[in-house]
């Protein structure tokens, strides 16, 4: 049964590429169902902090996999924010829950964490699929194990061969090829520590490609605009170059940063020609006694973070899709490392720290039965967020909060409040407010 029609944007992938399965991981349903998961693993740990009830995990948890894909639209198209509207919509579910929903995270610390969880089950797929392929080959191999062929080599005919042998190399390559991106994943998912895991990686890499070195440069801290060669594996009797690669100024990779920023990867087969064209690039090169390089981008929000290579490659010299491979798994990795760090951080702190640096500010207003003005109670955070002392008067308080909610959202604040007051239920409102 066909689930699309041609007059909104689809792509081959919609029908001619890609398994159903692997529909089913890049579908818009499976992606709000992960954003939920790491929002459920979310309060688990801000649970230990006290900031979150196993009552509002349990009715999180219970709501995991309702997703309602029309709410969320209608809430985005008033809004204008998907996360956001996938937010309320679960709020609406989970009325105890639903005010700890994304607290203390951004948007980047639940989108980069979903993308990486999902690339996690498309290459696993990829990986299992492999298996069908090598059948596939086994089985042509067979019938033409002695089929002749003429071989070639360096564009011009070599010997003679069978198809058989070369569909076996063939099948060996991506063998090879699955096997290591296999290893990649396994080890930047499951190795806890992150100087290992990445050394792991460029061993890996480097092995791979039988080249003299792999290393991965990233900005450095002290010196903006330089780079640091920050972690180096070295093939046996190669000597290590990476204490030498400390604060390398911008001009020497400047055309290798106009390169990735058109998305693209740095391969370079003879490095004479840059004596000329790229002087100081070639210097650091023959410095080193590199011949030959391939060298992939780290990208993040359109920017160079960091870059991925491999010096002297002897094997699939002209073939970047491994380093590429690697790159895109240890950005994800790179973003877990930071999303752990920032919060295992947090969970240092004391509760009233940690909702200070967190800027979750806390409130309680006092609404006199006789119809006099209302009073606002602050927490230190709350007179900080509000730009006020702490010497504040409530009803002063309560009259400046007032006064800074936007216009149109008003009625809706005070439907808010309302319904608190004749529910005694928690009411989720969420509003921009105009700082003085």
């Amino acid at each position: 049964m066909t689930e699309f029609t041609h007059d909104t944007f689809i792509s081959p992938f919609t029908w001619r590429y890609g398994s159903q399965q692997m529909r089913a991981i890049f579908s818009e349903r499976h992606k709000r169902e992960l954003l939920r998961q790491i929002w459920i693993a979310i309060a688990k740990a801000e649970s230990k902090a006290g900031l979150v009830s196993q009552r509002q995990i349990d009715e999180l948890e219970a709501h995991a996999r309702d997703i309602d894909i029309e709410r969320a639209s209608q809430i985005e198209s008033e809004i204008r924010h998907d996360l956001m509207a996938e937010i309320k919509t679960y709020a609406e579910q989970c009325p105890e829950a639903g005010a700890i929903i994304h607290l203390g995270a951004t948007s980047m610390d639940i989108l980069d964490n979903m993308d990486a969880v999902r690339l996690k089950e498309a290459l696993s797929l990829v990986i299992k699929e492999t298996g069908s392929l090598l059948s596939a080959f086994q089985e042509k191999m067979e019938a033409y194990r002695d089929t002749p062929c003429m071989a070639f080599t360096h564009l011009q005919p070599a010997e003679i061969t069978t198809i058989g042998y070369r569909l076996s190399q063939s099948a060996q390559e991506r063998l090879s090829f699955a096997e290591k991106v296999l290893g990649y994943l396994k080890v930047l998912s499951e190795c806890p520590d992150y100087e290992k895991a990445v050394n792991k990686v460029l061993s890996s890499v480097g092995d791979f490609y039988q080249a003299d070195r792999a290393y991965l440069f990233e900005h450095s801290r002290e010196h903006p605009g330089h780079w640091n060669n920050t972690f180096e594996w070295c093939a046996v009797n190669v000597q290590p170059q990476k204490d030498n690669l400390q604060n390398v100024p911008p001009q020497v990779v400047n055309r290798w940063m106009e390169i990735f920023d058109r998305e693209q990867s740095i391969i370079i087969l003879n490095i004479a020609p840059l004596r000329e064209q790229s002087p100081d690039e070639w210097r650091v090169l023959n410095q080193q006694g590199i011949q030959r390089v391939i060298v992939v981008p780290l990208r993040e929000n359109g920017k160079t973070i960091g870059f991925i290579g491999v010096d002297n490659p002897r094997y699939c010299i002209q073939d970047d899709v491994q380093v590429r491979t690697l790159a895109s798994f240890l950005l994800a990795r790179i973003r877990q490392d930071r999303n752990e760090h920032r919060y295992q951080a947090l969970l240092q702190q004391s509760r009233e720290e940690l909702l200070s640096i967190l800027h979750v500010g806390f409130w309680t207003l006092r609404m006199p039965k006789d119809g006099s003005s209302g009073q606002m109670l602050c927490d230190r955070t709350m007179y900080q967020l509000m730009g006020l002392s702490e010497s504040t008067d409530p009803v002063d308080c309560y009259q400046i909060c007032y006064s800074g909610i936007r216009a149109d959202m008003v009625e809706a604040v005070r439907q808010a409040f309302a319904k608190m007051s004749a529910t005694d239920q928690a009411v989720q409102v969420i509003f921009p407010w105009n700082h003085p």
